[in-house]
């Protein structure tokens, strides 16, 4: 049952379906209607300490925390955050991939989270050139890790930290607090030649990555629907919805206390959310909260006039770690260009429910052979994009 006997909704007991949708529908869109009184509530929270890291990294005086508090703002497979790090004696660190921030039913053979360790050590390896130092990065020494259990004992890297006194902090290092991802709709413009120009320079490294920008066509109109169709697989699947129940913040005290996750809405209207409609909402595929958040997410893929993607070689940890970095560099692009970005990765899972999907885009973005690792909305958006929670540089050790 989705409401129990309990429930009040505009201060009556039980409350009508149509008074939950009506308010789901305002808490979903930004504006919140209760009780009579209307209001859009546009404040993003960024004075709590769940936030605070997008302020800039704190002075400590261990240099690699302070690498690692910038590093933190990277994306992540659902903001998860899926970072660990050993520190070992006065330079070095080692990264590990949390095993307990694994999504089983959605990233089975943990792609995604490889990506993440890519956005991870692109964006500590920007900071180290901006704090004059350098990064000697070993990649997986110890080999592979093809299961959880091998995550504890095979590192993405080994970090030496040395000094660099005439590092060049790169450009795009600049736009780091700045960049977000955008879960809203886009405005209908196109993006100019020359921002096109400057995605395509960031994120190619010459080895073997590549990035293309799907912008008009009927090819456009077949890339959304299949997006479109993989998200609607994704949301009638039990267990990804289960994952994505358990990823979902709502209220402050939630928020406050993973510093990670989704945050659909904020401060008290969170609180509004969990207290109508719980987060068993958020795990049936028949629920009000799951249908609408599909109709919106397809209303955000219908405003898209251009997607981008990143394709690797293979498919091995090196290409997923090169997306990584690859995707990282997309991320600060667009951020540095005013352009708001958002990846859809429902169509690349590895899964038998996107099978097909998988294939269509494979087929679409790459018929000459390569690995699509990353696929994302790109475009503008009329108010600014709050940030994502983070927790601190010493949660990750």
């Amino acid at each position: 049952m989705l409401f129990g006997g309990g429930d009040t909704v505009n201060g009556k007991r039980g409350g009508s379906d149509l008074s939950r949708r009506t308010v789901v529908r305002g808490l979903i869109g930004g504006t919140v209607v209760l009780g009579g009184l209307a209001g859009t509530v546009t404040g993003c929270e960024s004075s709590d300490s769940a936030y605070q890291p997008w302020q800039g990294a704190l002075a400590d005086p261990d240099l690699r925390l302070r690498l690692i508090a910038w590093a933190s703002l990277a994306p992540s497979s659902h903001n998860l955050q899926p970072w660990r790090i050993h520190l070992i004696g006065q330079d070095r660190m080692v990264l590990f991939a949390d095993p307990t921030r694994v999504h089983g039913a959605t990233d089975p053979y943990m792609r995604q989270v490889t990506i993440s360790q890519g956005t991870f050590l692109e964006l500590m390896e920007m900071a180290a050139l901006s704090l004059s130092a350098r990064l000697e990065v070993a990649a997986f020494p110890d080999g592979f890790y093809n299961s959880v259990g091998d995550m504890v004992r095979r590192p993405v890297a080994v970090i030496r930290v040395t000094e660099e006194m005439n590092a060049v902090p790169p450009a795009l290092f600049a736009a780091v607090r700045d960049r977000r991802t955008a879960r809203e709709a886009f405005l209908q413009q196109g993006i100019s030649s020359r921002a096109q120009a400057a995605l395509q320079k960031a994120t190619l490294d010459g080895e073997g990555v590549r990035y293309g920008l799907l912008d008009r066509g009927p090819a456009l109109e077949r890339l959304r629907a299949t997006i479109i169709e993989a998200i609607r697989r994704e949301m009638a699947d039990p267990a990804a919805l289960n994952e994505l129940a358990e990823v979902t913040r709502l209220g402050s005290a939630e928020v406050l206390s993973h510093r990670d996750g989704i945050v659909p809405v904020r401060g008290w209207m969170g609180e509004a959310m969990h207290l109508l409609f719980g987060r068993d909402a958020w795990r049936s595929p028949d629920s009000f909260v799951v249908t609408e958040t599909f109709r919106r997410t397809a209303v955000w893929l219908s405003s898209a006039t251009a997607f981008g993607w990143i394709s690797t070689p293979g498919n091995s940890r090196l290409d997923q770690l090169a997306a990584g970095r690859a995707y990282m560099r997309l991320d600060l692009a667009c951020a540095a260009e005013g352009l708001a970005i958002h990846p859809h990765s429902q169509p690349l899972q590895e899964v038998a429910i996107q099978r097909q999907q998988r294939a269509d885009i494979q087929a679409l973005l790459a018929p000459e052979g390569g690995t699509v690792q990353m696929l994302a909305r790109i475009g503008h958006v009329e108010n600014a994009i709050p940030p994502s929670p983070r927790r601190p540089a010493r949660d990750f050790l």
